[in-house]
């Protein structure tokens, strides 16, 4: 009998509480779901930014690296040039 009392108690204590602790949960996890989806958003903000600085400095170094390649180019003419120069200044000497 006292169990069926008992029963009967936490059914009716169930029915009183058991919608506002399901709207609290609910709510508790909205909250959460927005804040996940703040932090995600800030995630991917970073990084964009991120990707574009790294963009913006290959861009700038390859730059660099043409502007090098040229000045390595020309340096190697200029030394073929003097080699064809020196060796056909030998012939006739």
């Amino acid at each position: 009998m006292e169990y069926t009392n008992d029963h009967i108690l936490n059914l009716e204590l169930a029915e009183e509480h058991l919608p506002n602790s399901w709207k609290t949960y609910n709510k508790y996890l909205e909250a959460l779901d927005k804040s996940i989806r703040n932090q995600t958003t800030r995630v991917k903000r970073k990084i964009d930014e991120i990707n574009l600085e790294r963009k913006t400095l290959h861009e700038s170094i390859q730059v660099e690296l043409l502007q090098a390649k040229r000045k390595r180019d020309e340096a190697i003419q200029k030394s073929w040039l003097i080699e064809t120069v020196i060796s056909k200044t030998k012939i006739i000497v």
